[in-house]
């Protein structure tokens, strides 16, 4: 049997980047979104922190979504791998919204105890348009995320390792958003633009170049 050149197998610490122009596009839509609800609706600092929680808990439930869908569409004993239907996507989906919505309760009501804001402000219906339009937006990421690893010949198991970075980066960006929510309150319009600035820039980061995360935790080969 020839042995495969190691340049043709893929780095097993390294994820790969987005490189369909609809799936850039819908991730930049998607970090658009809750800086349109401040520029247009007004929308708070504690606004934006929660959205910022949620879009990072889709984020996290999407990649577990994604690696569950995989072993499920993979085709056993060599036989290939199932097509991924609009009904896989949508059962996917429902599940990963209910999880994403208790990940983001979770990491939300901690900001309101700690800014004092009134949780009222979440019942503006701009604000769950908004939150449906993320979650339509992260579709083109999580159907590329599953056919990826449908197709992967990495094991399971090598994929929810290298998955780990991304989860846990997402994790520590709930955290800061706990720990910014503390000085919402003394923000003002340049300290309101400098906070959706840094998060924005850290989602695209995060979601354009997984690489540079995975470096950044220097996973074991």
């Amino acid at each position: 049997m020839k042995k495969p050149n190691a340049r043709s197998l893929p780095d097993r610490g390294i994820p790969p980047r987005p490189t369909r122009a609809i799936d850039i596009a819908a991730i930049l839509v998607r970090n658009a979104i809750p800086i349109a609800g401040i520029v247009a609706f007004g929308w708070s600092a504690v606004q934006f922190l929660v959205l910022t929680v949620f879009n990072l808990a889709l984020s996290i439930v999407n990649i577990g979504m994604a690696g569950v869908s995989a072993m499920t569409l993979r085709g056993d004993d060599g036989a290939p791998p199932q097509k991924i239907g609009f009904g896989d996507i949508a059962n996917f989906l429902g599940v990963g919204l209910f999880f994403a919505a208790i990940l983001t309760a979770l990491g939300s009501w901690p900001i309101f105890i700690i800014s004092g804001a009134d949780s009222d402000i979440l019942q503006r219906p701009n604000f769950w348009w908004s939150a449906l339009a993320m979650v339509i937006a992260s579709l083109p990421a999580m159907r590329a995320e599953i056919a990826e690893k449908v197709r992967s010949p990495l094991s399971m198991e090598q994929l929810k390792a290298r998955d780990q970075p991304r989860v846990g980066i997402a994790f520590f960006g709930i955290a800061a958003s706990l720990i910014m929510s503390g000085w919402t309150a003394q923000f003002g319009s340049i300290g309101l633009g400098l906070l959706v600035a840094a998060f924005t820039a850290f989602a695209l980061v995060r979601e354009l170049r997984p690489d540079i995360i995975a470096k950044g935790f220097s996973l074991p080969r």
